[in-house]
């Protein structure tokens, strides 16, 4: 029975291409625009983060509130001292820094390439995966004994290697996936170069927002060697992340973390006078919040345009409709009930909403590459904004919704013709 609604929705449509072409680019544009726009808001707002139990972590930082600083990164010395305060609340605690440098290739000459210095136990609080070699263990950052300035610099001890595991790609571009590599220095010979013990698993990277100043995709992970130092307080360079226990709040986190704080405060003059708070804030939720409101402003115009584009389309049908009276009239008077004839128009509506939505996704498509180009610095995420089967749900659900919208009134208005006013005209 729909077969045949359908049936002749494609010869009525095509009896008016000028109305049909017409209707479907304006449901295209509405539809192209609002799919665009939401696989920005599914790519950097909706999809988690891809880390293990990412709904539990959260990104710490340092705030001294009389200086107008925030989310500033910690010294070494304050994420220990809240490491050990909140043993209660965090399954575990890690911390990184990221920095560039040069390393000579293998043929000597210089590259520039991306570092990290991280605690050992980065990866396994992260869930990222080693695809050969080892991960980092305890004593990979176990510090070596401070220098006795009182000794014979000649006798001092040697300071213990570097350990380091290397990104995937940097693995295959500077050697070739060899597993030789694997017990060696980086750099043979060259003193303090970190001996290589394993290999992330391809496309790694690090979820901060651009005003972290943390770069998202490290060459080389260099184990932490650093002894607790009071005097190296005020050196700020990690930036810290935890996974909360199950159950546990962000408020009693904060609670544990303020006590921490009013110590650091408390024992040290400069804490005090800058008023120093630790920052702690779910980690999606601060990767998202410098352009959350700009994407929630931008998909609130485009379906406000999707809204339009409904619009104009139910007043291209009504006009249709006044056009084809007699002929529902006719329908009627030999039988055609009113559900028979919404039925109909609704028919026509999801076949231009159908061909809309087609080619509104070709459009999302092009428009999407456009919006990468432009897009500023600060949006995280711009490699995982694509076409995926969430935005393709999205862009049949909004062609489904605008079927309804500008089909409804045109349908209920063409299942109440005034039959004998039309035929008594018409004859």
């Amino acid at each position: 029975m729909f077969g045949k609604d359908f049936k002749y929705a494609v010869r009525t449509l095509l009896k008016s291409p000028v109305f049909s072409i017409t209707a479907i680019v304006t449901i295209a544009l509405g539809i192209g625009a609002s799919t665009a726009i939401f696989s920005v808001t599914n790519a950097v707002l909706l999809r988690p983060l891809p880390y293990k139990d990412p709904d539990r972590l959260v990104v710490i930082g340092g705030d001294m509130r009389t200086r107008n600083i925030f989310d500033e990164r910690e010294s070494y010395e304050n994420y220990a001292d809240l490491r050990n305060a909140t043993g209660p609340v965090f399954d575990d605690m890690a911390a990184v820094a990221t920095f560039r440098g040069i390393v000579p290739q293998q043929d000597g000459t210089p590259e520039q390439i991306k570092n990290a210095f991280v605690t050992t136990n980065f990866f396994r609080l992260v869930g990222a995966h080693i695809v050969a070699g080892r991960d980092f263990d305890t004593l990979d950052g176990q510090p070596g004994p401070p220098p006795d300035p009182t000794a014979d610099p000649a006798k001092q001890p040697p300071p213990l290697p570097a350990i380091a595991v290397v990104s995937y790609e940097y693995w295959q571009r500077r050697f070739g996936g060899s597993a030789d590599v694997f017990g060696h220095p980086l750099q043979n010979g060259a003193p303090g170069s970190p001996v290589i013990v394993g290999v992330l698993a391809p496309g790694f990277e690090l979820e901060f927002r651009a005003s972290s100043n943390v770069d998202r995709h490290p060459d080389i992970w260099t184990a932490l060697r650093v002894n607790y130092d009071n005097r190296n307080r005020n050196s700020y360079y990690l930036r810290g992340i935890a996974r909360m226990k199950p159950g546990v709040s962000l408020d009693r986190v904060q609670e544990l973390s303020e006590l921490a704080a009013a110590d650091v405060r408390k024992n040290f003059p400069i804490y005090g006078a800058a008023n120093f708070h630790y920052h702690i804030e779910p980690m999606q939720q601060h990767l998202v919040a410098e352009v959350r409101p700009a994407i929630l402003a931008l998909m609130g115009a485009v379906i406000f345009l999707l809204l339009i584009a409904c619009a104009n389309v139910a007043n291209l049908l009504l006009v249709r409709m006044s056009l084809r009276e007699r002929e529902l009239a006719v329908r009627t008077a030999l039988g055609g009930s009113r559900w028979r004839l919404i039925r109909q128009t609704l028919a026509e509506a999801l076949l231009l909403a159908g061909a809309g939505t087609i080619l509104g996704i070709g459009l999302a498509y092009a428009g999407i590459r456009e919006l990468i180009a432009i897009s500023p610095a600060n949006l995280p995420r711009l490699d995982k904004i694509a076409i995926d089967p969430a935005v393709l749900t999205f862009s049949i659900l909004a062609g489904l919704a605008a079927a309804a919208i500008f089909g409804m009134a045109p349908a209920l208005r063409a299942s109440r013709p005034n039959v004998m006013e039309m035929l008594r005209g018409s004859g």
